[in-house]
């Protein structure tokens, strides 16, 4: 029977972003950190994009001093997975330090991908998204940094792995000496989860799972076997599921730790074969090999790689022989919670209707903003803008990185990201709900242009779609076939056969932010109320989500977000000083 014990989270998180803002600030000392931290990108473009943004935070003092980073980018047109990019991280590594790496504790970030499900995270990526956490918001990169630390002192070298988009918060035992990270092989960290969510997630078959102690928060034991995404018959087959007070649980997946044993048996894997260039997952194709149970028959489901191809299968075939019967430790945090944010309806959901999750993390809804006037009705979560007070904000929306001169309705189930209207003239502007908006600086002609990406709330941006007959895929409650009519080809010359919405040239280019975001909100309402003739959109150029992630101007992104904070402290200052006064 697992944990009844119910410690406080909100309480130990708190605590935790507290000793790591108090690790920055250099009085909190003799802290043991990560000798490493590594993150891995999609491309070079992406990679490039996170040394701007290291920078900037450096030059913040958001980053320990001392800490050292390291971002490795897949190679051209080659996805390797997070599992791929593990492998290649440390070759690389090793061909930096040497024998040194196999000293080191290193936290690798996988942070590649372009953030298909949640567009407001593709240009400056998953890992530095906003969360409204504290009086100013905090990034991904700092959660994780500050949740993670407690665990740094009780590990032996090795690597730690986890990804950009999720959140464990959780809390411990006083007396934590019954668990560790310093047995050989893998320790994974592991959270009670209903059985249907196993079906979603990795799940530990555990060893002796009626032996489980009630008194504890935090428990280590033995894996037999890891599932990844089984049926709830599978898991009670294998006697995955742990009875529980009040419905059963199965311990699910989230980051995980390998010893140096691992870590060079990885690198003589890279330096024997070469490079990792087919898709593996970290996950499925490195945890399912482990433990007394384990069997290879996963090896021939290729239902979630984007490319099945013979050197995938070869390469998971001698991963397995190089895992196979290694020991896997879980550390079960019985106290915690997992929270995925990577698609728009799970950050809406988490961060405007998840009261479990604002109580989890200490979430803030007016997280660092300033309101021209008194703010009235902006109550959804709000995070580093500037709004009229009058503005009206559902409760359920999203408002980020937005300045607006004249005030906004913005109706539920809605993200605003990047956006700004400062012309004066503008009377108040009507935001629809279940509306995606998210402003992009792009080079055009040598110059910085503006696209605005609109959407509906969920928008399948990654379904392939037959190029012959586009009727059945919708943009903004229309077909393609009628986007045709309009605007002309939307796909690039060439494109032949399948494609998908992630190419589709359907967002006008303007020269400034508030054109952009005027005529995208056009567009949305013009289109979807059947007034088409009412747009004059021709000779506007055009361009898709992947031609603004090729184009993008990250440094003009970073200026506008300096410059929108200084407007909000100055606003600030001044509102304090009236208040005072």
């Amino acid at each position: 029977m697992t944990s009844i014990i119910k410690h406080d989270i909100h309480s130990h998180m708190l605590h935790l972003f507290e000793d790591f803002r108090a690790f920055l600030k250099g009085t909190k000392e003799n802290v043991p950190f990560w000798d490493i931290v590594v993150l891995t990108t999609a491309d070079e473009e992406q990679k490039i994009a996170y040394e701007l943004q290291l920078q900037d935070k450096r030059m913040k003092k958001g980053l320990p001093e001392s800490l050292q980073f390291h971002i490795f980018a897949d190679k051209p047109a080659i996805k390797s997975g997070n599992g791929g990019a593990t492998i290649n991280s440390l070759g690389a590594l090793y061909e930096i330090y040497g024998e040194r790496v196999y000293e080191m504790k290193i936290l690798m970030i996988h942070a590649g991908g372009k953030s298909q499900r949640l567009p407001s995270a593709s240009a400056l990526g998953k890992i530095f998204t906003a969360l409204p956490i504290g009086e100013k918001f905090t990034q991904m990169l700092d959660l994780k940094l500050a949740i993670f630390m407690p665990f740094v002192k009780k590990m032996s070298a090795g690597v730690f792995v986890t990804c950009a988009d999720d959140i464990v918060p959780y809390s411990l035992d006083a007396d934590d000496a019954n668990w560790s990270f310093e047995n050989e092989g893998f320790t994974v960290l592991a959270h009670p989860s209903v059985v249907e969510l196993g079906t979603k997630h990795g799940v530990y078959v555990l060893k002796d799972v009626d032996k489980l102690n009630e008194d504890k928060a935090v428990e280590m034991v033995e894996c037999l076997r890891v599932l990844q995404k089984p049926g709830v018959e599978s898991m009670r087959e294998t006697n995955a599921i742990v009875r529980a007070p009040n419905s059963d649980v199965v311990y699910t997946d989230s980051a995980f730790f390998f010893d140096r044993k691992i870590a060079r048996d990885f690198v003589e894997f890279y330096k024997t074969k070469g490079p990792v260039e087919c898709e593996i997952d970290a996950y499925g194709d490195f945890l399912q090999a482990l433990g007394p149970n384990s069997n290879r028959a996963y090896i021939e489901n290729v239902s979630n790689v984007t490319r099945s191809h013979d050197n995938l299968r070869r390469t998971r075939d001698a991963l397995y022989d190089l895992l196979e019967g290694t020991a896997i430790n879980v550390v079960l945090l019985k106290n915690s919670k997992f929270y995925h944010i990577g698609t728009m309806k799970e950050y809406i959901e988490n961060f405007t209707g998840n009261d479990q999750f604002a109580a989890d993390i200490d979430l803030n809804r007016d997280n660092f903003n300033a309101y021209t006037g008194t703010r009235t009705n902006c109550s959804g979560c709000i995070i580093h803008s500037c709004l009229t007070g009058d503005s009206v904000i559902a409760e359920s929306s999203v408002v980020e990185f937005c300045h607006f001169n004249s005030p906004v309705t913005v109706d539920a189930n809605t993200i605003l990201s990047n956006c700004e209207v400062t012309n004066n003239d503008v009377n108040r502007i009507h935001i629809p709900g279940q509306c995606f908006m998210h402003t992009l600086p792009v080079i055009s002609n040598n110059r910085v242009h503006y696209v605005t990406i609109v959407l509906e709330i969920g928008t399948d941006l990654k379904t392939k779609i037959n190029l012959n007959d586009p009727s059945c895929i919708l943009y903004l409650g229309r077909s393609l076939f009628d986007w045709r009519e309009d605007f002309g080809e939307i796909f690039p010359e060439g494109s032949a056969g399948y494609s998908s919405l992630w190419e589709a040239r359907l967002f006008p280019v303007r020269p400034t932010m508030t054109e952009s975001f005027l005529l995208a909100l056009s567009i949305w309402i013009n289109f979807r109320d059947g007034r088409r003739d009412e747009l004059r959109l021709e000779g506007v150029p055009r361009l898709s989500l992947a031609d603004v992630l090729c184009g993008k101007d990250v440094k003009s992104m970073l200026s506008y977000r300096r410059e929108l904070y200084e407007k909000i402290s100055s606003l600030r200052c001044e509102n304090d000083q009236i208040h005072v006064a």
